[in-house]
């Protein structure tokens, strides 16, 4: 396992966020098509935030907006992995779903702060597809969309809902319910988001420079220290032969500066050691890339969640160009537990895999930096 290649994609990737400047999603309303109908829980939220304001300022790129009563039909099975999420201004936030194979989509209902619900809902279909317009969409306006359970038959699905700039720090809850592709619906899940304010801990401001990374696998330690090469043993058909290589990366300088009104800045040089399939030859790549958004934090769960609005990389001096390489890190993501004292900083997270061979994996990962 690569554990570079494991940092860099702990540092710029793991749940996908993007921000939202149009809306998206809200050009049909259907007086005959309608509301959920259910008895409403008595809300809790500090700070919450008015169903109006929601409204306009929400987005979900393939969504209809409509307007009416709906009664649930079925018990299908459905299950929202987080019920408690964390949202971030201008950019919105994921519903990741495990749904049926009979899945025909799912409506979304806002709540106002006593928990009745919106008078509108959002039917959000299931077939649904990127288009490359979509693509080049999204990469100007930084749009969100429902993405398609059929694109790969998979029981989960993801559900990214966008904000403009309209929409302030503050609490709401939702509800979400399935519908099959008979049109039978189930019952309503509630779910609620907290919106997070950019920055949040001023002990993070300043510049932190990467030292060395410990990964624990199955008990075994491991450390990787700044500028010392992480191999793995690869194959490769080249020339219609399997070749073995080792397959490198080295993180020569790795940079976070944050500033505290929750502004980021993330520089990357590194070289990865990898086949030229030109030539079927062993080389090294040199790599930089420098990635700017925010950042926000959560002092209660001691949490820290990074999101890309600006991304550029050269490969051994030569501007990377593709649009959708470029587009894959934009809006990006990730949470990670946080810990700072003094001029030490570090980041953890721990995962639980399995490998191609049935085997489980128990991993926990540390990222050092010092200012």
């Amino acid at each position: 396992m690569k554990k570079t290649s494991l940092l860099f994609g702990a540092i710029l990737g793991c749940m996908l966020y993007t921000s939202c400047s149009d809306e998206g999603g809200k050009d049909d309303v259907n007086g005959d098509d309608p509301k959920i109908i259910k008895e409403a829980p008595l809300a809790t939220e500090e700070t919450p935030l008015k169903i109006e304001q929601l409204e306009k300022g929400i987005s979900i790129d393939g969504a209809t907006v409509k307007s009416g009563t709906i009664s649930p039909t079925s018990n299908i099975t459905f299950d929202v992995v987080d019920k408690e999420q964390s949202g971030f201004l201008d950019t919105g936030f994921n519903i990741e779903l495990n749904v049926p194979d009979n899945y025909g989509g799912a409506i979304l209902q806002i709540l106002d702060e006593s928990g009745n619900p919106s008078e509108n809902y959002y039917d959000i279909p299931s077939d649904f597809k990127f288009s490359s317009s979509f693509k080049k969409r999204r990469k100007k306006h930084h749009k969100v969309s429902a993405k398609s359970l059929n694109d790969n038959n998979d029981s989960s699905l993801t559900i990214e809902v966008g904000f403009d700039e309209t929409i302030p720090p503050g609490r709401f809850c939702y509800w979400i319910c399935p519908y099959d592709a008979d049109g039978n619906i189930g019952e309503p899940v509630e779910v609620c988001v907290e919106i997070e304010s950019w920055g949040g801990n001023d002990n993070i401001a300043g510049t932190w420079n990467y030292t060395k990374e410990e990964e624990v696998v199955n008990g075994v330690l491991e450390v990787i220290d700044a500028g010392e090469a992480d191999c793995t043993t690869s194959f490769t058909f080249c020339d219609s032969s399997e070749d073995e290589y080792e397959d490198c990366d080295t993180i020569n300088s790795l940079s976070l500066t944050f500033l505290s009104n929750g502004a980021f800045t993330v520089n990357l040089n590194r070289t990865s050691t990898d086949i030229d399939f030109d030539d079927c030859q062993i080389k090294d790549f040199n790599s930089v890339s420098i990635s700017k958004g925010n950042w926000a934090y959560n002092e209660e769960e001691g949490l820290i969640t990074l999101v890309t609005n600006e991304y550029s990389e050269t490969i051994d001096g030569e501007p990377v160009t593709d649009e959708y390489a470029i587009d894959d890190e934009l809006g990006v993501g990730i949470e990670l537990k946080l810990a700072v004292s003094g001029n030490n900083l570090e980041f953890s997270y721990n995962d639980t895999f399995s490998t191609g061979l049935d085997e489980q994996i128990e991993e926990s990962v540390t990222i050092f930096f010092k200012k």
